[in-house]
């Protein structure tokens, strides 16, 4: 994700949980998102936002997506073998 994506991202969480981040935040996650598309990015927040009662980190983001993309991948090779 860009700056720009970043900054939606963080609108959202700050919409949702009343959090605000700090140019130096917002870098920060520009940095450790870089390499995810804001699809998955936002895939995951929305699944986040379902399921969590707090706000997520870049962490928590990846993994949302990591634990996705696992099942989706389980999913596909039952489907294969059956």
């Amino acid at each position: 994700m860009n700056n720009i994506e970043t900054q939606q991202i963080l609108e959202h969480i700050k919409t949702m949980y009343g959090k605000d981040y700090t140019p130096d935040t917002i870098k920060l996650w520009t940095l450790t998102m870089q390499d995810i598309s804001f699809t998955e990015a936002s895939f995951a927040l929305v699944s986040w936002f379902e399921t969590e009662h707090w706000p997520p980190l870049p962490a928590d983001i990846r993994a949302k997506i990591y634990n996705t993309s696992r099942s989706e991948e389980r999913r596909v090779g039952k489907e294969c073998r059956s």
